[in-house]
């Protein structure tokens, strides 16, 4: 009922909203979507991640509009240091981070395999130019991703 009710008020708000928000998923849908496909995971690896993208986003959309003066006293909180990060902190953290959202283990397979291809691609000068920099390319779509490694997404995204 309240998933209802937060769907109605969304609705209420008019279209112009409606598609505001729709537009900023459909675009951050084919973010993750792109970086997916350059990192080779599989279809059903991709299908289920954008459903964890799609849930995540639809719930801070519901909050914001929900509860815009709470959300405005959640700061995004992202680790300063995360380029100093050691490989094994780098993959604990998004560890934690899969877990939490309850990535499946066959996806969490995939896509630590492909991090740890990209993280050594940014790392390892012995690696091909062309690998290089499609690893590089990877990283600075991360980058652009709104808040994705932001350690307060779940309490933003929290129903």
């Amino acid at each position: 009922m309240r998933t209802l009710t937060s769907v109605l008020c969304l609705l209420v708000l008019g279209c112009s909203a409606s598609n505001h928000h729709q537009e900023e998923t459909d675009h951050l849908v084919q973010m993750h979507s792109d970086i997916w496909n350059m990192m080779g995971l599989s279809e059903s690896a991709q299908k289920e991640l954008n459903n964890f993208v799609l849930h995540v986003n639809t719930n801070i959309q519901l909050n914001e509009v929900e509860h815009p003066a709470k959300m405005d006293k959640i700061e995004v909180k992202r680790d300063p240091n995360w380029q100093k990060q050691t490989h094994e902190e780098y993959m604990q953290k998004h560890r934690e981070r899969f877990t939490k959202l309850g990535v499946s283990e066959s996806t969490q397979k995939e896509l630590f395999g492909a991090m740890n291809v990209v993280w050594r691609a940014l790392r390892d000068p012995n690696v091909p130019a062309e690998q290089k920099a499609m690893a590089e390319k990877i990283r600075d779509m991360m980058k652009e991703l709104p808040a994705c490694c932001d350690d307060a997404i779940f309490e933003r995204a929290a129903r």
